[in-house]
């Protein structure tokens, strides 16, 4: 408000000659140019190209706006508001593009990913791994249970016990190539899907998941020792 009064005296001071009217106007145009740089300064912050352009036309607008009213520019009164909506469209449409984006990902989270450890879900990984068997390419299925989970739920509590499955999956995960597919569709228990591998190779993928088994988990200042069978 203090800024606003401000305003307000400054333009009492440089616009003595003009009416009442247009210098209230010439206030309220100064206190949205304002407003519009203060949004613009935030709207920047955004990488999309669309935004920052919108946000410069909604500046660029006042300013010409409050320009027209100073000197009369030879410039039809709907142009501002031309320029107004072109701004807002911009910054409109590239909102929604990114609300859609958010909104897509949340969904597939929602509907794919294991909301403790981010692993697929049974039912993603039921579906995925049908199309890939479909297509009758070679694969290995590595089911993979964990040893002494259950002890360390007992006795550390389930705090602790969903943190130590978040680190396995990481492990799990850290072993298996990027297309293979890892899922958690129980408690304790994991499903991997290696295509394109015969037996040997996945028991050599299933030898370094024993591996990366053999490092205790340091969590809130306890360490858990977990083992696997696959």
């Amino acid at each position: 408000m203090s800024l606003l009064f401000a305003i307000f005296l400054l333009s009492l001071l440089l616009f003595e000659s003009r009416t009442d009217g247009n210098r209230i106007l010439l206030v309220l145009r100064s206190a949205d140019l304002l407003v519009r740089v203060v949004l613009c300064y935030f709207l920047y912050g955004y990488r999309q190209s669309f935004i920052r352009l919108g946000a410069t036309l909604l500046v660029f607008s006042r300013s010409l706006s409050i320009a027209h009213q100073l000197v009369e520019l030879p410039l039809v009164d709907w142009s501002f508001e031309l320029i107004d909506f072109a701004g807002m469209t911009f910054i409109t449409v590239s909102l929604l593009w990114q609300l859609r984006d958010f909104i897509t990902e949340e969904f597939y989270k929602l509907i794919y990913l294991d909301s403790l450890t981010n692993a697929l879900n049974r039912h993603a990984f039921f579906k995925i791994a049908r199309k890939i068997l479909k297509s009758k390419r070679s694969a290995s299925i590595v089911y993979i249970d964990l040893n002494k989970f259950k002890e360390v739920n007992d006795r550390f509590g389930h705090m602790v016990g969903d943190r130590v499955l978040e680190i396995v999956y990481k492990r799990l995960k850290s072993v298996i190539r990027e297309h293979d597919l890892l899922a958690r569709i129980g408690g304790d228990e994991f499903v991997a899907l290696l295509p394109d591998t015969n037996r040997s190779q996945a028991v050599q993928v299933v030898q370094r998941m024993s591996e990366r088994f053999c490092n205790p988990i340091s969590i809130m200042n306890t360490t858990v020792q977990i083992g696997m069978s696959a």
